[in-house]
């Protein structure tokens, strides 16, 4: 009701062409209705600890990709450094282009290291030239790829061990309130009974 609304009132600020783009965007607030039925998830014990668990991981997640952003941006400096000497500044193909600046470097780090793509296509016809840039190539690899994923696999780990343990927790509380609530009952039940109150 209130995206509607909203798109109402914006609808007519707004000239039509960028209304239906804005709004589209706006449309996909929409889902966060899905969020209503995590309450019936609870009649699907395993699907909601791993609801559970990758809501505990997705901070982990976040935190995670910006490190590796700052880490490929790191290394895509070095990159496009140590290459300005030796590129070819007059070609306009695809290697070249891609270390002339450091956005371009890092999308280029970004589709070789995590998305494993290409990795022959520009990376070793260069270390097959100049053998001083396997370093730079093989340390943002290093410690893209096998420290930094497997750091935030680990922290992820974590956060789902502390999660469960949160969980024991709650279980325990809710077993405790159980028996408690059940004394009392039981208690009421034997006053009820002992209308004499003789105790016997």
């Amino acid at each position: 009701v209130l995206c509607g609304l909203v798109e109402v009132a914006i609808s007519s600020a707004v000239d039509g062409g960028t209304a239906a783009e804005f709004f589209g965007y706006i449309r996909m607030l929409r889902l966060f209705r899905i969020l209503r039925a995590a309450k019936l998830l609870k009649a699907f014990p395993e699907l909601h600890k791993l609801l559970k668990g990758f809501a505990s991981a997705l901070k982990s997640l976040i935190w995670g990709f910006i490190m590796i952003c700052i880490l490929l941006v790191m290394w895509s400096i070095i990159c496009v450094e140590m290459m300005e000497p030796i590129r070819d500044k007059s070609s306009d193909d695809y290697c070249s282009v891609m270390f002339s600046g450091v956005f371009l470097n890092t999308l280029f780090h970004f589709q070789t290291i995590l998305a494993g793509d290409s990795w022959g296509m520009c990376i070793v016809p260069i270390v097959q030239k100049h053998w001083y840039m396997f370093f730079p190539f093989a340390a943002a690899l290093t410690t893209v790829l096998l420290g930094c994923t497997n750091l935030i696999l680990a922290v992820i780990v974590d956060a789902a061990a502390e999660a469960r343990e949160e969980d024991k927790e709650a279980l325990l509380n809710e077993e405790r309130e159980k028996t408690e609530k059940n004394i009392t009952d039981l208690y009421h039940m034997i006053k009820q009974v002992d209308s004499d109150s003789s105790g016997t």
